[in-house]
This record gives C-alpha cells, structure tokens and sequence, in this order.
C-alpha cells in the first residue's frame, strides 16, 4: 500500500522511497500474504485519495492470494506531475505488515514497514513505521468500464450497503451526482466513492474515448503556447531554441510526457512519449477515425490533417512509442516535365553576362572577400518552380587577363526533378551535339554548353564555356 500523508517533492522521493517520507531496506518477513478473519481479509484492492485545494494525489494496492502485489501512485501539483505503475510483494503475519518492490523512480529495492491498526470489510487503517503516520485506504468493490458520454448508476449494493454520500478523484474524468449517477467525461481512470453508515467502499471507472484514444493534441497546434499553460500547468522544462521547446512531464496512463514547439507565443508542433504497454492498434484506429491516412507503414504509419490551410502530419513511430505532430514543410512537386518556359528563362543565358560583378550586381548580390578569394557566389531565396539555387563560378585570379570573367554556371533543381523531367526544353532550345558529357551547345559566340548531372533526388545543369571544364 502507498499511503499519502503529506505533499512530497522529487528530492523526497528519490531519496526516500517513492510515496513515503521514509523506507527500511530490511526485510525481514518472508513469504506470502497472511490469513486475517475471513470477513475481513486483506486480500482485494485498496484506495486512498489524498487530494486537497490545488494538488491531486491519490493510490491504490492490490494484495493477492500469491503474496504478489500491484500499486499505483499519482501526484499532481503546481510543479510536478508523477504517475506509476509497478509491481511488489507482502508479507502479512499478525498485525505486521511489510511491502517489498523495486522503487520506479531509482530503480533500487525497498521495503516499507507497517502496523495494521485495524482491518474491516472496507477500511484498512495502518500506522508507517518509518514515521508513525496512521493511513486509511478503502476498498475498491467494483470496476466499471465506461465510453466518453455514457452514464451509470453507482451499483454497489451487498449486505445492506446503502450510500449518503458520493465523490470523484477527477471531476475531468468523471463525474458523480448526489444519488450516484456517474458520468464519463474524458479518457482516463478515476476513482469514485460512496459512504454509508457501513463504511466507505470505492469503485474505480475506467473511461474510454474510441475518437481520441490519446489527448487530442493536435488541438493546441497553431494556437498559443498560453492554452499549453491552462491545461497541463507551470511545471514544464523549457529549452530555448530557434523554436522553444516546453516539455511536460504527464501524470497519465497513456502519455509519459508531451512537448510542445512553440515561436513567437504560437504552438508549431507537439512530439508525444507513450507509456510501455500502450495499444498501437487503439491509437492507430484512432486516428483513421479523425485524420486522413497519408502513409500505411507497419512502424511508422502517418496521417494528415489541415488546420487553418496549413497541412499538419501526425507520425506514429511505434518501435519507439512517440507520435509527431507537426506542419507539412514538403513543397509540393510539379508534374514532371510540367514546366513554363519562364522557369528555365529566369537563369538561361546567364553565363553571357560575362563578368561575375554585373551578374552579382543584377540579382542585388554584393560580392564579398570570400566570394572573391572562392570565385564563386549563389543566388537563392528566388521563386522559381524547378529551380532553388543557382552557382555561379568565375576567375579569381587578379593577375589573369580573364579576372572575373564567369566560367561556368550551375542551377540545382527542386527535389524529385530529374533529367528527363527537363531535358526536353534544352532539346527545343539548344542544338545537340552528339557528346554525352556536354549533350547540348549554344548557338551564341563564344558557344557554352550544357550537361547534366542527377544525384540524390534532384538534377544539377551546367553552363559551361570550356567544353571538357
């Protein structure tokens, strides 16, 4: 059992197990869980919720027959947000209760002592020995399995059991009227209880969202960092960079945390860390549901979506349990071989020009002393559909007669042009000359040529004065 009797920090927790202020190593009960009267037996589940004003933290113990065990923890506050699963052993023999586990946090074995105080059929009260404090948990007596939008009756009825009063751990996730009708708010488990004259018992409600089976964090996508803020609180780590990175560690049962890109106060992109164990096949039918398949792949299949005209991707990297969401930056490629002939008229002819300064000088480009010393200066940022950048190449020798006359020019095309794409135009326009290497020739005097060159996924074509150059 994980009782919580006070607001821990991280410092605490590392240093002194991961619920209590403080935990013995020894172990010195062996073997399984002990018998207490049959009406009131340990064995079953048990929780205890501690919240209070702003902070959130509540957990839950399951003993079985073997002696194995199962906890669940969970803290919310203003500066961290902590959420475990794992499992243990107990050893029950009299009124001595010890807990044994490997600690999720430092990854180290412990042992938590106990005295039972009292047990009945819906309340175990006992005292830590490591501090004395005395905890109450309640017993869970039913798990109900509920849909976003779905509402039940708090059904637990045995022996007489005749609730007064009801209460949610998470009003976000569920919701309780005064005669115990409960209503699925949101995806995620949450802990309703009852009391009665008999005692409290509990029934844990686990909610689904078959339309969002993780939290839609597309939502916050091209709206303000501050709504980030609203929903998950000021205990982020946040990395400046060219776009800021706020990352969130998460007290949920699917996401161990999600981080959120953001420039000038807007979100850009969000990259999301799944817990182990997650359903990839939920998560994916999911998404077919609310976002248009762009690409089936067994690891990382990607959908796509549109928000405000800008098209967003959302890639699931299953091997590694994080999904992406972000912008399309892909520029979108014309059809081959589709082209205006003022695409390849903005750069032809270049060469002609003759001298590096007045080509520089006709696209608003200064030449520096590297550009001088390289012979050599690119002209981008220009809107053109097949070409992105253009080289120019000249003589950087001051002492040759042909000081800063252009040599060659080169002009690299988009991604997924390729020769044949192009070619053709340069067939129109310029005479063949049967030589592989330098396919076409001018008919101006002097006479450049042009060849071509595919690498990768794109096609650089050269003007050359010098053929074998």
């Amino acid at each position: 059992m994980k009782t919580i009797n006070k607001l821990f920090t991280m410092a605490v927790l590392l240093t002194a197990g991961l619920i209590f202020t403080s935990c013995s190593k020894d172990d010195d009960d062996k073997g399984g869980g002990g018998q207490p009267q049959k009406e009131a037996t340990i064995i079953g589940e048990w929780f205890q919720d501690a919240s209070a004003g702003d902070v959130k933290q509540y957990s839950a113990a399951k003993y079985n027959e073997d002696g194995s065990a199962e906890f669940m923890m969970l803290l919310v506050t203003t500066t961290e947000s902590l959420y475990y699963n794992y499992n243990g052993s107990y050893s029950l023999k009299g009124s001595s209760l010890s807990e044994s586990y490997v600690s999720p946090i430092t990854g180290e074995n412990a042992t938590d002592k106990y005295e039972v105080v009292s047990l009945d059929k819906y309340a175990l009260t006992v005292k830590f020995l490591g501090n004395n404090a005395t905890d109450v948990m309640n017993r869970i007596v039913d798990n109900y399995s509920m849909t976003v939008g779905d509402s039940k009756n708090f059904g637990y009825s045995a022996d007489g059991f005749s609730p007064t009063a009801y209460k949610t751990s998470d009003e976000a996730i569920v919701r309780v009227s005064a005669s115990g009708s409960i209503e699925a708010v949101k995806r995620g488990t949450a802990y309703v209880s009852a009391t009665s004259a008999e005692g409290t018992a509990v029934i844990r409600v686990t909610v689904t969202d078959p339309d969002n089976y993780i939290d839609d964090f597309m939502s916050f996508i091209g709206g303000p960092i501050d709504n980030v803020t609203k929903v998950y609180g000021n205990h982020y780590i946040e990395v400046p960079n060219t776009l800021v990175e706020r990352t969130y560690a998460l007290a949920d049962e699917l996401v161990e945390s999600a981080m959120f890109a953001y420039f000038g106060g807007t979100v850009l992109m969000a990259n999301v860390q799944l817990r182990e164990g997650v359903d990839s096949e939920a998560i994916i039918s999911s998404f077919k549901k609310k976002y248009t398949l762009y690409k089936e792949s067994k690891n990382v299949p990607v959908f796509s979506t549109v928000i405000d005209g800008q098209e967003y991707r959302i890639s699931y990297f299953i091997s590694l349990g994080t999904i992406s969401y972000m912008p399309n930056l892909e520029t979108p490629e014309p059809e081959p071989g589709n082209y205006s002939s003022a695409a390849f008229e903005q750069f032809d002819g270049l060469i002609m020009m003759g001298k590096a300064d007045a080509a520089a000088k006709a696209f608003g480009i200064t030449l520096t002393e590297e550009n001088m010393e390289d012979g050599w200066f690119d002209i981008e940022g220009f809107d053109n559909e097949v070409f992105r950048q253009v080289s120019v190449m000249f003589n950087e020798d001051p002492d040759d007669e042909e000081y800063m006359n252009i040599t060659t020019i080169m002009l690299f095309t988009k991604r997924g042009i390729k020769q044949a794409d192009i070619e053709q135009w340069y067939a129109t326009h310029y005479t063949a000359t049967g030589d592989e290497k330098n396919p076409y020739q001018s008919n101006t005097s002097p006479v450049y040529y042009i060849s071509f060159k595919e690498s990768g996924s794109s096609t650089t074509v050269y003007y050359k004065f010098r053929k074998n150059k």
